[in-house]
């Protein structure tokens, strides 16, 4: 309902934090749609981004591989880029995610 506003939402930031439910493998073409057009916004063309696969506790999920071509990250090049696959219920990968936070 918002997404057409993330523009003005996002002024100033630093980083972007994508999350996609690695386990909803029918939402991930959703995703990347989304992502790619908040991309398109001039502002935040060279924002580095960080990707959360999150529910790898849940099976099946996509894998980290998958997710990067079904997002077609490879075609982000202004934009430095990782995906974390982590699971925010179970606290997995959290720490790598606050260490690329800190990085940034």
């Amino acid at each position: 309902m918002y997404r057409s506003e993330w523009g003005r939402y996002t002024k100033g930031a630093d980083v972007i934090i994508f999350v996609v439910d690695a386990h909803d493998f029918e939402k991930v073409q959703i995703a990347r749609k989304e992502l790619h057009r908040l991309l398109e916004i001039r502002e935040l063309a060279t924002i580095p981004v960080l990707v959360l696969a999150n529910k790898i506790d849940l099976k099946p999920h996509i894998e980290e591989d998958d997710l990067i071509q079904e997002l077609n990250l490879d075609y982000i090049v202004d934009n430095p880029w990782l995906v974390i696959p982590c699971s925010a219920l179970r606290s997995l990968n959290i720490d790598k995610v606050v260490d690329w936070l800190v990085h940034q």
